[in-house]
């Protein structure tokens, strides 16, 4: 593909693809390091590559955000990324159990919501706010829709049960709306805070050579991770079938491949694709 032109990205995304797969099944508390450092790693790797240059002419001023509004939201970048990390590891718990695995999944992922799939998994599902089945399914469901990563934000915090979460404290559809307003707030406000605070500096730097050689590495990262979250998505699935028994896991097998060739040959719109597999999964339902 385009981010993994040669031999030394392809072979940059494996190493994070290994580090991704690896990592959360032997120590799930330290996926979002893991996948952080994969991250660095590929960009310092990426640093030491040849790459070619840039028409200077090409440069395109930022006059939106000026470097206050950029530095405050450096600030608020790092405070949402640190703040409730050491908070608990001062004791403070709660409702800041989740909104700080949340906050630290947007603040480390790389590569947009697939990537951030087994980061939030170890912070949601396996301290036991929301169980795999409901993770799983409101995954599939953000996909189906424009912007992933706000919907799934917005439906993780309507169904995380957590003491002095909303949905706990307030419960009903109150309850359910604010707790969706805080998933959709914490997974997103690290990554527009760091997106805002780069645009007055980003023109200048993206013309140096070094600095486009490690986005190489980085985004060539990003692309094994991607790769690696997938895997981990289907053998999520996977586990979840086999709790019901063989003959779910063989139904969800081949819902997913003949979806899958659907889309990959453009015979159907996507809409359709997900809108028939939802009636096949729930006529089977229905009869189970």
């Amino acid at each position: 593909g385009k981010l993994t032109p040669d031999a030394p990205t392809r072979s940059l995304a494996v190493l994070a693809a290994c580090v991704l797969l690896v990592v959360p099944l032997a120590f799930p508390e330290m996926t979002a390091l893991a996948t952080l450092t994969a991250v660095v790693v590929c960009g310092l790797i990426g640093s030491r590559m040849t790459i070619e240059k840039i028409d200077a002419n090409s440069r395109v001023a930022c006059t939106t955000v000026g470097p206050l509004t950029a530095r405050i939201a450096l600030t608020l970048f790092l405070a949402a990324a640190m703040i409730p990390g050491a908070l608990q590891a001062l004791g403070v718990g709660g409702a800041l159990d989740p909104a700080a695995g949340l906050l630290r999944s947007g603040a480390f992922v790389f590569g947009g919501g697939h990537v951030v799939l087994p980061l939030l998994q170890a912070e949601v599902v396996d301290p036991g706010f929301v169980d795999q089945a409901t993770f799983l399914a409101g995954y599939g469901g953000a996909n189906a829709v424009p912007g992933p990563m706000f919907s799934f934000g917005a439906f993780l915090g309507g169904v995380i049960e957590a003491e002095g979460w909303p949905t706990v404290v307030f419960g009903g559809v109150s309850g359910v709306v604010l707790g969706c307003l805080v998933g959709v707030v914490a997974l997103n406000l690290p990554g527009l805070a760091v997106v805002v605070a780069c645009l007055p500096f980003w023109e200048d730097v993206r013309h140096r050579p070094s600095v486009r050689s490690t986005l190489r590495g980085i985004n060539a990262g990003v692309v094994g991770l991607l790769g690696a979250a997938l895997l981990l998505a289907t053998m999520a699935v996977g586990e979840v079938s086999m709790e019901r028994g063989v003959a779910w896991l063989i139904l969800d097998a081949a819902v997913i491949v003949i979806a899958f060739g659907l889309l990959r040959s453009k015979r159907a719109p996507p809409w359709a694709v997900v809108i028939g597999t939802g009636l096949v999964l729930g006529v089977a339902l229905g009869l189970r």
